[in-house]
């Protein structure tokens, strides 16, 4: 086995190790829908709905597979986000292998395993991580092409994009990557075509599959530009101002990158490596500026919709579609024979970067954001009583429960698209010798980003005649059971 191997087992143990030590799974937002939709899947009862996670469905039937063969459990709903991220560390060598060395490759290889974006979400089902490695495969399957004037590469390039695209929608962004990289080569080969083909066919299966169960061929577009730019509207409303536009415009992201606790102080040393690459201008690391600035460029002044400008929000996991290009540029420059970086910035940043990015992924709470829930579980589990809870709560519970049936209910339903009452609340005056569940993270929390979602009074303001049974966590995290008598 050669050196270069032997490493890089070693780096893939060393993240394997990292990402299950600081296991994420279920939250109660994005991935537990991915979770619902999949075992409908599963189950053959899937059915888009009015949101774009349902049309996800690179993702969704894939781990429908999962759940077939090994059923609904923790460890079944997230093996395929850590295989990807696990995978996305393999390309990563092999990308910087292509394109400078394998001395780079081992760096880049290294720095993505301990990077925080990648680990925090790596054992969490979200689109995001999946489609932005098939994005960077589709540059390495495309690059390889060019290196070895490859039809089947460029084929292969054109199908992994398609992957991504069924994954999630931004990666057609990509398409941004290869005009600009026609611009800057200043020549445009018929096998591009190639890329152009293998992609469309994947867009052409979710067509197929959007007609066949819909009607419509073209329903993920009207799922964005009905609910989820609605969605913008609705909860990010300072964009929208001309103070919030050019804020949003020209300071968040730049804030964002450097002060967000997933991206660690990855960023301090990624523009540093930008500025030198800028100034030493070399024709791979030419290639990583265009792929990170054209996306980049489109995160920032780009748009949602195709009928209002409509700003891409700004999300933490947004930037896993530039984190292979960043992560390969910065380990360009770490890798230079100079000897000031040799001998001292290298070694001090690789530590620096290691040991920050450990403690800030120890610092987030992904990983605890349904901790009180699944404490809770336990005592819900056993209960043959109704039990009450918001709907939310609700659907972890489900899920908890591996979807098969249980006697918990919601005393709220919540639609944010209706054209008019947008609740539907239990009264819960009428409800006796049940439990009620009311956790504080939902009652408290879903108004400040839904200004018009409601829950019944007496979830709000807890009766006294209502008996706490048992309790979980504390403060606007708490999770309280109540008996109703």
């Amino acid at each position: 086995m050669k050196s270069s191997s032997k490493y890089l087992l070693m780096i893939l143990v060393f993240a394997l190790a990292l990402r299950l030590i600081f296991f994420s799974g279920a939250d109660h937002s994005d991935s537990l829908l991915y979770y619902t939709y999949s075992d409908q899947a599963a189950k053959g009862e899937f059915k888009p709905e009015l949101n774009h996670f349902s049309s996800r469905i690179g993702i969704i039937y894939p781990q429908a597979l999962v759940y077939r063969i090994f059923g609904v459990n923790e460890a079944a709903s997230n093996i395929l986000p850590l295989i990807f991220s696990i995978s996305g560390i393999i390309l990563t060598f092999h990308l910087g292998k292509l394109l400078f060395n394998e001395k780079t490759g081992l760096i880049a290889a290294f720095l993505l395993s301990f990077f925080p974006l990648d680990v925090i979400f790596s054992t969490r089902l979200l689109p995001d991580f999946p489609s932005a490695f098939f994005m960077a495969l589709c540059v390495f399957l495309f690059l390889r092409a060019e290196k070895e004037n490859s039809r089947k590469y460029y084929f292969l390039s054109g199908l992994s994009l398609g992957i991504s695209y069924l994954m999630k929608e931004i990666a057609v962004l990509m398409a941004l990557f290869f005009a600009a990289y026609v611009v800057y080569k200043k020549r445009f080969k018929k096998e591009y075509f190639l890329v152009a083909l293998g992609f469309l066919l994947f867009v052409l299966v979710e067509l197929l599959h959007a007609y066949s169960i819909t009607g419509s061929p073209f329903y993920r577009h009207t799922q964005i530009e009905s609910e989820e730019v609605a969605y913008l509207l609705e909860t990010y409303s300072n964009y929208f101002t001309p103070a919030g536009m050019l804020s949003r415009l020209f300071l968040h992201w730049p804030f964002f990158m450097l002060h967000d606790i997933h991206y660690g102080i990855f960023f301090v040393f990624i523009f540093i490596a930008a500025y030198y690459s800028i100034l030493n201008r070399k024709e791979s690391t030419n290639i990583l500026l265009i792929w990170i600035i054209v996306l980049m460029l489109y995160l920032n002044f780009g748009t949602l919709s195709i009928r209002d400008y409509i700003p891409i929000p700004i999300t933490a996991k947004f930037l896993s579609i530039i984190m292979f290009p960043s992560i390969l540029l910065l380990a360009n420059f770490l890798s230079k024979d100079d000897r000031i970086v040799k001998k001292v910035f290298m070694p001090s940043a690789l530590l620096v970067l290691l040991l920050s990015s450990i403690g800030f992924v120890y610092m987030s709470d992904e990983r605890l954001i349904i901790k009180e829930i699944k404490q809770s579980f336990p005592f819900v589990e056993k209960q043959s009583k109704e039990i009450y809870t918001d709907e939310r709560t609700k659907m972890v519970y489900d899920y908890l429960f591996g979807f098969d049936g249980n006697n918990v209910n919601a005393f709220n339903r919540f639609d944010l698209y209706s054209g008019s009452e947008k609740n539907e609340l239990v009264d819960l005056r009428d409800k006796h010798d049940v439990f009620v569940v009311i956790n504080n993270a939902m009652i408290k929390g879903l108004p400040l980003v839904y200004k018009d979602i409601r829950f019944p009074e007496q979830a709000v303001n807890i009766p006294k005649s209502w008996q706490p049974i048992e309790q979980f966590g504390s403060g606007n995290r708490q999770v309280v059971i109540y008996y109703v008598p």
